[in-house]
């Protein structure tokens, strides 16, 4: 979910958002504040739609929001399918506590590359993030838009520039880089 505040003029931005933060309330795993942008974006975990459209209308009513609710699957649930060996796609840990929270918003695509090596390429990748987090080398929660070669992932480090250093060894930005589309936003966690 993303909520972004309408602009208004004379608006109390930090106000409206605290009320945002609030109608989310304890629906969401994670709740993060974008850095220098009035939006928040939460993964929320529900049992039953008539939660979300009750959160959703609740934020439309309360205040000047535009809402945008985005259907996620857990990134283990689709390494799993893609055939990651299963020690690595266990429950998430929901545990990022690195000092800076970079949100990556990642689309691939794979033109002349066969669905196959592709679907290869993305198995081998998520191997590699899985394995180094299951280490402790690195923090991420990933999760994958439904239907859509679509990705969001919260990443901490404790310095930024560590994350090119990290993604220029990931296997499918090895393989076909020229093909993965990644929008990267800093965040903060809110409570």
């Amino acid at each position: 979910m993303s909520i972004e505040i309408k602009h208004d003029t004379g608006i109390d931005v930090e106000s409206v958002m605290l009320r945002a933060s609030d109608l989310i309330g304890n629906h969401a795993i994670f709740k993060f504040r974008v850095i220098g942008e009035a939006k928040i974006v939460a993964i929320l975990e529900v049992k039953d739609a008539t939660v979300l459209n009750g959160i959703t209308s609740n934020l439309i009513t309360s205040g000047p929001f535009k809402v945008t609710c985005t259907p996620l699957t857990c990134y283990e649930r689709w390494a799993k399918l893609l055939g990651v060996d299963e020690k690595f796609t266990g429950p998430a840990p929901r545990k990022l506590t690195g000092k800076y929270v970079a949100w990556f918003d990642v689309t691939l695509e794979h033109h002349g590359i066969p669905l196959e090596q592709f679907v290869e390429y993305w198995r081998d990748e998520a191997a590699s993030i899985l394995e180094l987090r299951s280490k402790g080398q690195f923090e991420t929660e990933i999760f994958k838009v439904l239907g859509e070669k679509r990705l969001h992932a919260f990443s901490c480090k404790d310095n930024p520039e560590d994350w090119e250093c990290f993604m220029l060894k990931l296997p499918m930005f090895v393989k076909m880089g020229d093909q993965i589309y990644t929008k990267t936003k800093l965040v903060t966690k809110m409570l």
